[in-house]
């Protein structure tokens, strides 16, 4: 099964104090990035690409791995495997809300 998303690239210099948005999804995922998650891919996760769900009633964004190819497609649909796992983007309520570097 596979769940349809939408790359919305354009939030590298959000607030995040992770490092790296791939950093960012590996801290709140608990899991370590490895493969990219568009469905059909086999190479590495390279980047926390930034998405929306398409279809579901849910207008949050969220940041899953994705190899550098896939993440540079910028306003097209791609499908991702089912067991993705989505970190919301929104640092004030992540990273943001642990008091890093204060």
């Amino acid at each position: 099964m596979t769940k349809k998303v939408r790359n919305i690239n354009g939030i590298s210099n959000n607030n995040c104090r992770c490092g790296s948005w791939l950093a960012h999804w590996e801290k709140f995922s608990g899991r370590k990035a490895v493969f990219c998650s568009e469905a059909g891919c086999a190479n590495q996760a390279e980047a926390g690409g930034q998405v929306l769900r398409v279809g579901a009633n849910d207008d949050n964004w969220y940041i899953i791995p994705l190899c550098k190819e896939h993440n540079a497609l910028t306003g097209r649909a791609i499908e991702v495997i089912d067991a993705t796992i989505f970190v919301p983007v929104d640092a004030e309520e992540t990273c943001g809300s642990e008091g890093h570097g204060r």
